[in-house]
């Protein structure tokens, strides 16, 4: 029924340009986490397509973050205990991201990351997991398409993670890292 769809998403029957849409959505992410404790989202943010935020961890998203359109995938973040911290730097596009944290998942400013998987468990469930241990990802990376970053993943600042790569140890700064697992195959990039 065409009445419902417009109860779903209203400003498909309006046209107007996709930067309105996307500030005007952003901005409705911002005020559904204004009085949460746990969610902090700062000016600036931009939603071109849908996201979910779930658990009991805090989650930081800095100024100027862009979620992109995805095919495939909504970003998706989800704490896994109360002392988990997701944070996002300023500056940084996200498009089809899924982070699971339960401990720290940390990515720095200007990072560009799409349809990937960031992680700091192996699995779900505590009895099967080990230690949980912190992800970090400097400014400026590129992480590829369906690319996997694993606990205790630290990625150097403006490297590039290439497309299907599997991160589960450090990559140093302006590296171009690839395989399974990630190796870097040039060092400096200028």
């Amino acid at each position: 029924m065409p009445w419902r769809k417009l109860l779903d998403d209203p400003l498909s029957y309006v046209w107007l340009p996709r930067y309105v849409v996307a500030r005007t959505r952003g901005f409705a992410y911002r005020l559904r986490y204004l009085l949460s404790a746990r969610v902090r989202i700062d000016p600036g943010f931009v939603a071109e397509s849908a996201m979910t935020i779930r658990g009991t961890g805090s989650v930081h998203i800095g100024r100027g973050v862009k979620v992109r359109r995805s095919n495939t995938y909504v970003v998706s973040i989800r704490t896994l205990s109360p002392d988990a911290r997701v944070t996002i730097g300023d500056g940084s596009e996200l498009g089809g991201v899924q982070i699971l944290c339960r401990r720290e998942v940390t990515l720095g400013e200007k990072t560009l990351a799409a349809n990937c998987r960031i992680q700091d468990v192996d699995f779900v469930t505590e009895e099967r997991d080990g230690a949980p241990e912190p992800v970090r990802v400097g400014r400026g990376v590129w992480v590829g398409l369906t690319a996997l970053l694993l606990k205790r993943a630290t990625v150097g600042d403006w490297a590039i993670v290439a497309a299907g790569s599997v991160v589960e140890r450090a990559i140093e700064s302006l590296a171009v890292a690839m395989g399974n697992p990630a190796r870097p195959i040039r060092g400096v990039v200028t």
